[in-house]
């Protein structure tokens, strides 16, 4: 299984060899891409690493160029990209620093809002992360409204330690599923906002 960095700067992966004998034919990567085994830390030309090199003819003649040096890897930043490790990173922080307010009064809101703003142009997995948060964000304040008049005669409270079970537990679903390169809604959620 390998890892691979397209011509483009792409990361995929782990993948087999007939999927990268496939995706040559696609033209997904070629001699310039390069490849790391999993398991291992160095990035080589896929043309020279041993196990790969057969997958490229060899030149007819002896007066052809090399081929161009190797693009080493970037950060996806397509939206068909899969998430870069950075990227998972922060969309689990996203979601697990929403738990903040537990402990700093307004840090649910702040926190999150910070780490979005300033990550949501560089990356379309933490803009979808980020909207996904601030839908469960507006959906809890619409529902603790009521919730909060209805404490007043008691039925309000186990209602409010309920959505505050749904908010927990749907921050770190979404946070786990964050680290894994998915989207998770929360819970009860309303979707209404457009990048979600």
């Amino acid at each position: 299984m390998f890892y691979v960095a397209g011509p483009a700067g792409e990361t995929f992966g782990p993948v087999a060899v007939e999927t990268l004998k496939a995706w040559l034919e696609e033209g997904r990567v070629d001699a310039s891409s390069l490849v790391c085994r999993q398991g291992e830390t160095s990035w080589v030309a896929i043309t020279a690493h041993p196990e790969l090199a057969s997958l490229f003819p060899t030149p007819a003649g002896p007066g052809l160029p090399p081929p161009p040096p190797p693009v080493p890897p970037r950060a996806p930043s397509g939206p068909n990209q899969p998430p870069s490790p950075d990227e998972k990173n922060l969309g689990m922080a996203l979601h697990l620093s929403n738990l903040a307010g537990l402990v700093v009064p307004y840090g649910g809101l702040v926190v999150p809002l910070v780490i979005w703003l300033l990550n949501r142009e560089k990356s379309r997995f933490i803009e979808k992360q980020g909207w996904l948060w601030l839908n469960a964000c507006v959906s809890y304040v619409i529902y603790s409204l009521p919730i909060g008049f209805l404490c007043f005669i008691v039925i309000g409270i186990p209602l409010a330690v309920a959505l505050l079970a749904v908010w927990v537990v749907g921050s770190i679903r979404a946070a786990l599923a964050a680290q894994k390169g998915e989207f998770q809604d929360y819970p009860l959620v309303l979707k209404l906002f457009k990048g979600a």
